[in-house]
């Protein structure tokens, strides 16, 4: 990044904080502090849990919802969620999402969770510790959720590789603040979970089964 890029960034994310925290920095935010996905979908070790989640406000449909995809550490298919849900702007939606997915891993028993997500600023603030003053709600209840007995990393990615949340929620449906849950990868969405195990491992089990 060049330098008046550098800058420029540095500004918008000084200016994020205090609008969304309500707080000054206290410290300088590194944005090449967090790894970044540049290739592909990486595996992890064995007993933890990768956590995608999108929050898309569709302004064509006038509405917002979440969505969230849990994969093992071969990358095979555990469960994923959807939900049509309020929210005054995409920051605070993005934040619900997170919110709904940490509360599902917790109530599943997950132990081991890393959460990737492609919105940099907010992952900052929750890694810094931002969290716990933020005017939005949904950010003091993650950071309430990360304090528990549990190992959480967040980890910044590409949008390229979180399509499979982001078509789960763009297709939520139901009520408001009903949380659909889904134990087999829904079709819509199997070409995005298939096309990132191709450069891993290989088929998903959890595919094949719901196919037959």
């Amino acid at each position: 990044m060049r330098g008046n890029e550098r800058r420029f960034c540095m500004q918008c994310v000084t200016a994020i904080f205090r609008k969304e925290c309500g707080d000054p920095l206290s410290q300088e935010i590194n944005l090449e502090s967090f790894k970044f996905n540049r290739g592909f979908w990486e595996s992890l070790t064995e007993g933890w849990i990768k956590l995608n989640t999108d929050g898309p406000f569709l302004n064509h449909l006038s509405r917002a919802t979440v969505g969230g995809v849990f994969r093992g550490s071969n990358g095979g298919w555990v469960s994923g969620f959807s939900m049509k849900v309020g929210g005054s702007d995409i920051f605070q939606v993005e934040a619900r999402a997170i919110y709904e997915g940490h509360k599902l891993a917790w109530s599943r028993g997950f132990s081991r969770i890393e959460v990737d997500y492609d919105n940099a600023i907010l992952i900052e603030i929750i890694y810094k510790g931002f969290a716990a003053e933020s005017r939005v709600p949904e950010l003091r209840l993650i950071h309430s959720l990360c304090r528990r007995n549990w190992r959480v990393v967040f980890k910044h990615s590409s949008s390229e590789y979180n399509r499979g949340a982001d078509g789960l929620a763009k297709a939520a449906k139901g009520d408001y603040n009903q949380l659909q849950i889904f134990e087999f990868p829904p079709y819509y969405i199997r070409r995005f979970l298939e096309k990132d195990n191709q450069v891993m491992l290989g088929n998903f089990p959890a595919l094949q089964s719901a196919a037959n």
